[in-house]
């Protein structure tokens, strides 16, 4: 299937169309209504097979970190909100972003969604671990598979929003054994990138490898780290060199690919 997780959320874009609001900012959580999580046979998929939606609690799914077949079942690992903050309301007519006090707001956690696909369908769900998280991620070569790790960003304590400051190594058979990483006091960081080893051949043969800035420093620094050995911390941290006045800035995801895409190397010419 194509799993699609449809949540009660509705948009009213005329403040955005007339300058006023960013996309996020127009977005309202719809109270009262479930969230749908649809399945859409993917071309190949056994004859006779149906979509389906199944309704699910309340919740807002921001990143999916994969998904896989169980026997009749679909399970799919994502970061959720018990629901999506008014930022607009909280904001007030002459606020915005700034005038939100984020500390206060729902937690983002990695769950764990159980889809079960026989007669009219159902959903079991549940926190995997504790802590405040956003953008996960699978080594790419378990995408659509069962998987057992998925590495994210994390917030150092679990009692209230805050920046992105470290790793997480998440077992999900097992979340006592997950594994934390943190740069420092004054560092913030971005999305993983999974890179598979050239030999790896377990799940965890892997290179983690994550932007962040070092306020500290003044600069964005790329940590690499392994992910068979990950409580050891990097095994590299790459900066920009000193001469260097601008940092790499934030950005929003990304993916690895084993073939190279870009222009050819410049030649002397």
């Amino acid at each position: 299937y194509y799993v699609l997780f449809q949540c009660p959320v509705d948009i009213d874009m005329a403040p955005f169309i007339a300058g006023t609001k960013c996309p996020g900012e127009c977005l309202r959580f719809e109270w009262g209504r479930p969230t749908k999580v649809h399945l859409v046979p993917r071309p190949g998929a056994p004859s006779g097979l149906q979509a389906k939606t199944v309704d699910m609690e309340p919740c807002f799914v921001f990143h999916h970190a994969n998904a896989y077949d169980d026997g009749e079942d679909i399970v799919a690992d994502s970061i959720r909100l018990p629901y999506l903050p008014d930022f607009r309301t909280q904001a007030g007519p002459d606020g915005d972003f700034l005038s939100v006090d984020f500390a206060q707001q729902p937690h983002n956690s990695l769950y764990r969604t159980r889809v079960s696909t026989g007669g009219a369908g159902r959903v079991e769900s549940a926190k995997v671990v504790e802590k405040i998280s956003e953008f996960p991620a699978v080594n790419p070569q378990v995408f659509g598979q069962e998987h057992r790790f998925v590495y994210q960003a994390v917030v150092p304590q679990n009692e209230r929003n805050a920046p992105l400051q470290g790793l997480q190594k998440v077992d999900v058979r097992r979340p006592s054994l997950s594994q934390e990483w943190f740069p420092g006091a004054r560092c913030f960081c971005g999305e993983p990138e999974v890179v598979p080893k050239r030999s790896g051949e377990a799940e965890d043969d892997v290179w983690v490898l994550c932007f962040f800035y070092n306020a500290e420093a003044g600069t964005a620094q790329l940590a690499i780290l392994d992910g068979a050995d990950f409580a050891k911390g990097p095994v590299a941290v790459l900066q920009c060199p000193a001469n260097c006045n601008q940092h790499t800035p934030y950005g929003l995801h990304g993916n690895f690919y084993a073939k190279y895409f870009g222009p050819d190397e410049p030649t002397d010419a």
